[in-house]
């Protein structure tokens, strides 16, 4: 058994996301771990990186809003810290339904 971990942060992007998801959404993914980032803190950390940094990304980061990162998917190998800035993944890719089949073998190991 695979000792990833996959973790999820849910943020408001759209004019309808003006709380937590609700249990249907947080039903699709079981086995992660779910936050709610209301304030966009991730997405703000991840943004420099995903702009500045594109040879280990997989798509088109999707940009809206004051430069928010959603629907944005990064890998990390086992025991990756995240100390002062965000993390450089080992792959990334938005959006995620776009990159899923590549990164799945990954997870799925």
């Amino acid at each position: 058994m695979s000792a990833e971990r996959v973790f999820v942060v849910w943020e408001p992007v759209l004019a309808t996301d003006d709380e937590a998801p609700e249990s249907n959404a947080l039903g699709r993914l079981p086995l992660a771990r779910q936050y709610w980032d209301p304030q966009r803190l991730v997405s703000a950390a991840a943004q420099p990186l995903i702009l500045r940094d594109r040879s280990n990304f997989t798509g088109k980061a999707r940009l809206i809003e004051e430069e928010t990162v959603w629907d944005y998917i990064a890998l990390y190998p086992p025991g990756m810290r995240w100390e002062r800035e965000f993390p450089r993944p080992e792959r990334s890719g938005a959006p995620v339904a776009d990159v899923l089949d590549r990164v799945m073998p990954r997870l799925i190991r």
